[in-house]
């Protein structure tokens, strides 16, 4: 199959060559009008297609057989184009000549990086003839073009930095004032719930398996007010245990009688509430 391909390879190649080599003959012969309309209704081609086939056959007559088989049609059309940069063309039969492969992506990039830099140089002198400058002067004027455009960079990227920043501080104020809406919103909840339920540790177990709302920011609250109650209870309880005369015995309020308490229901009727 390998080989298979080399021959339909080469002939395609030399068919793109022969077809070229017969165009330029029978142009000569016609006016240039006369050629378009031969091409493209008795030879079936588009007038791009038939210019690509000379320029290749052009560029292949002082080539040997073995560069132009190295090369994908494709290639060959991109180095013989006219507006391939000559030292492109000469870089790669040099490879040709060396054994090395030749890969079509690479040398597409090395025409297209090449034109680019042509357009530029052109682009330089034509702005430099408008200016009325000397050579030296235009290169001068963009060394200072460069550093200002350097610094105008400087200063775009440490605006960006700014604004990154003001913007994350703002971010953080808003979740903070978020966060303070939210206590505020779920303090008379808290202090009811405190004030009605004795055991806030039952309470917190009961919202864990509740199914209404969002209790999230709610339980964390009752769980600080029930570690603060904790702390508390213990600090009272060793104050006790250290004045002397005192029986010993610490004063523990009441429990609450079961119908004291509030029922499940009654809980998430109040949450809803909020």
């Amino acid at each position: 199959m390998q080989t298979a391909a080399v021959r339909i390879r080469g002939r395609l190649k030399a068919s793109i060559v022969d077809t070229g080599e017969d165009l330029i003959k029978y142009k000569d012969q016609l006016q240039h009008g006369d050629f378009i309309r031969w091409v493209e209704e008795e030879c079936y081609l588009g007038e791009r297609t038939a210019q690509r086939c000379m320029c290749a056959a052009e560029w292949a007559r002082d080539k040997s057989v073995t560069v132009t088989d190295k090369l994908t049609p494709a290639t060959l059309y991109l180095l013989s184009a006219p507006s391939t940069p000559e030292p492109i063309q000469t870089e790669v039969l040099k490879q040709i000549e060396a054994g090395e492969t030749v890969d079509p992506n690479i040398v597409k990039q090395k025409v297209s990086a090449a034109k680019k830099e042509r357009d530029r140089a052109e682009r330089r002198e034509r702005d430099r003839l408008r200016r009325k400058e000397t050579p030296e002067e235009q290169v001068q004027r963009e060394e200072l073009e460069k550093r200002e455009e350097e610094l105008g960079a400087s200063k775009r990227e440490a605006k960006r930095l700014a604004r990154e920043k003001q913007q994350a501080a703002q971010r953080e104020k808003e979740k903070s004032e978020a966060e303070q809406r939210e206590q505020a919103r779920l303090a008379p909840l808290i202090e009811f719930l405190t004030e009605s339920v004795a055991d806030l540790a039952r309470l917190i177990q009961l919202l864990d398996v509740l199914s209404w709302g969002d209790h999230r920011a709610l339980t964390s609250a009752l769980r600080e007010r029930l570690a603060r109650y904790e702390a508390e209870s213990q600090a009272e309880q060793a104050d006790e245990s250290a004045q002397p005369g005192r029986d010993g015995a610490l004063e523990v309020a009441a429990s609450p009688e079961p119908n004291e308490l509030l029922s499940s229901a009654t809980l998430a009727d109040v949450a809803r509430q909020f």
